[in-house]
């Protein structure tokens, strides 16, 4: 049960059996989540002890056990093997660091599965319906407009503006200014978050988001100048992997677009990849991954430099491979003095070891997977959100190769993830139910006036009476607020 929310575009929650693409100009964001979302801005951590505790860990780790026993216990849809698969990649995650580091085994445990777990459950706890996720990128996209205005002070003075008004602020520990030299005659700006590649990542998650999520809601020129406000939000960072996130986002948006007509156009793509690998791999005196390097980063430097990382990298992965290296120090030449792997993926295996590697990617690709082959119908809110989502994902297992995400972002992403984990259920629901899917309005056309929701001609119901008929659909009792842990 949702404890209050923020309605956005006068929105509200959908009961349990709504037609999907009725009311598509809602968007309603639960109170929790825009609180989550608020948190993830702060740019700080608070001391207590040995931890460093940032917002989101302090509302995660209050609302985790709630939220575990909740989402096992199926009150959240159908229990899905990427559940399972997160949840044992942390016990293996904590077992290797017992092994390796048994020092910092509770304190990186803890931590770790806060942002990890928590921020994956609280996607999948608050965000269960269309209206929650339209609601979800529209506070998103007023996050990147408002950072906007730092970003070009950030870019212009090379002063990260909000740290620096929290490191005034006694008893905060604001994030480090993280100096670079300029690029192209501009600083980095990493406005809310530990490093400009983080910003520049929050800000490309919800590119396609905009201008897919929000066909038939928004119109086309509306969608056009979001994903532009997104773009150039993006470029701030000037680092590679973000830009490269919404370069490969397009590319797929126009795959989608060109062979719409076609039903296998996924498995297709997928098989070009597969064929323009081995193609490289014959025909290239480099591997296929350092060509993607070249072409993935600002310069030949650094695509040199994160090759032999990589190299480096799986060698140590060979030399430790089923409990890692935890968090000691990995084996490199000695002119490799910064011990920096800018590859997350590659991280987990030399941290954590194949068998963490493989529960994690093999999780994420299940949660991918699963959504993205859900069969929306074509046209309607939900497919657009399902395709948009998909999309978003599918890019970011790539800039993943390329770049290290840790603390507030890390936390994002796999709420992301989570947050689209409804699709599937809701598609199962429709056909349960008999219900059919109204298409969203065409570009242009406007969207539904919000005094009309659900049904045409019927008064939008209130929050009240929506979740009393989700219950009364569902036959279930009402579960209480996760929030309220005094009880």
């Amino acid at each position: 049960m949702q404890s209050g929310g923020l309605t956005l575009r006068a929105g509200t929650e959908a009961p349990a059996g709504t037609r999907p693409g009725i009311s598509q100009a809602r968007g309603y964001l639960p109170t929790v989540v825009l609180v989550y979302l608020i948190l993830l801005l702060i740019p700080a951590t608070v001391g207590a002890g040995s931890f460093a505790l940032t917002g989101p860990r302090l509302l995660l780790m209050a609302l985790f056990i709630p939220m575990m026993s909740d989402l096992f216990s199926g009150k959240y849809g159908r229990v899905y093997p990427v559940d399972y698969l997160f949840f044992l990649s942390m016990a293996w995650a904590a077992l290797a660091l017992a092994i390796n580091n048994p020092d910092q085994v509770i304190q990186n445990t803890g931590s770790t599965a806060a942002e990890f777990l928590g921020g994956y459950m609280l996607g999948r706890a608050y965000i269960r319906s269309p209206q929650a996720f339209v609601g979800l990128i529209r506070a998103v996209f007023i996050i990147v407009l408002v950072s906007i205005p730092f970003g070009l002070i950030e870019m212009k003075t090379d002063i990260a503006v909000l740290p620096a008004l929290f490191r005034k602020i006694p008893g905060f520990q604001a994030w480090a200014d993280v100096a670079y030299e300029p690029r192209s005659g501009f600083y980095r700006a990493q406005v809310f978050f530990s490093h400009p590649i983080h910003q520049g990542l929050f800000c490309s998650l919800i590119f396609s988001l905009v201008f897919v999520g929000l066909k038939g809601i928004d119109t086309l020129n509306q969608r056009i100048i979001k994903a532009a406000v997104v773009g150039f939000g993006t470029f701030m960072a000037m680092s590679s992997g973000p830009l490269l996130s919404i370069i490969l986002q397009v590319g797929l948006m126009a795959w989608a677009f060109i062979f719409r007509k076609i039903n296998a156009r996924w498995w297709l793509l997928l098989g070009l990849f597969v064929l323009m690998y081995i193609v490289i791999d014959l025909l290239s005196n480099r591997t296929p991954t350092k060509v993607l390097m070249t072409y993935a980063t600002f310069s030949p430097q650094t695509a040199y430099y994160r090759a032999i990382i990589n190299e480096w990298g799986m060698f140590n992965v060979g030399q430790h491979p089923i409990f890692g290296l935890g968090f000691n120090d990995w084996v490199r030449p000695a002119y490799m003095q910064r011990g920096s792997v800018d590859n997350f993926w590659l991280v987990v295996a030399m941290r954590y070891g194949i068998p963490g590697f493989l529960l994690l990617a093999w999780g994420y690709a299940d949660a991918v997977f699963r959504v993205g082959l859900a069969k929306t119908p074509d046209g309607t809110t939900v497919h657009n959100l399902r395709q948009a989502w998909t999309i978003t994902m599918v890019g970011m297992s790539f800039v993943l190769y390329t770049v290290h995400v840790w603390t507030s972002i890390y936390s994002f992403i796999f709420f992301l993830v989570g947050a689209a984990l409804w699709m599937p259920d809701w598609v199962r629901n429709q056909r349960a139910n008999g219900g059919g899917a109204e298409p969203a309005p065409a570009d242009g056309e406007a969207a539904p006036r919000p005094g009309i929701l659900y049904t045409r001609g019927a008064p939008a119901p209130s929050l009240r009476e929506a979740e009393r008929r989700r219950i009364d659909d569902a036959n279930e009792e009402p579960r209480e607020d996760p929030l309220v842990l005094s009880r």
